[in-house]
């Protein structure tokens, strides 16, 4: 049983440091972004990118798959 914990806790090691470098550093609600001059002249900076995607229109999502599974 410990071996299979062990285990598992290296599998997370592994999926986490591999899943690290892609991930968007998390910055708290409360730390102050810093302003640039760019704001202050009119033109806004760049807001980053949101970790959840948004479905794509209506018109633009494939049909949906007929389950193969009879009732």
């Amino acid at each position: 049983m410990g071996t299979i914990v062990l285990a598992l806790n290296r599998i997370e090691d592994a999926l986490r440091d591999h899943v690290a470098p892609h991930r968007a550093p998390v910055t708290s609600p409360d730390q102050e972004q810093p302003t640039t001059s760019a704001g202050a002249s009119g033109q806004e900076a760049p807001t980053p990118r949101q970790a959840t995607r948004t479905p794509p229109p209506a018109e633009e999502q494939p049909p949906r798959k007929r389950s193969l599974v009879r009732k």
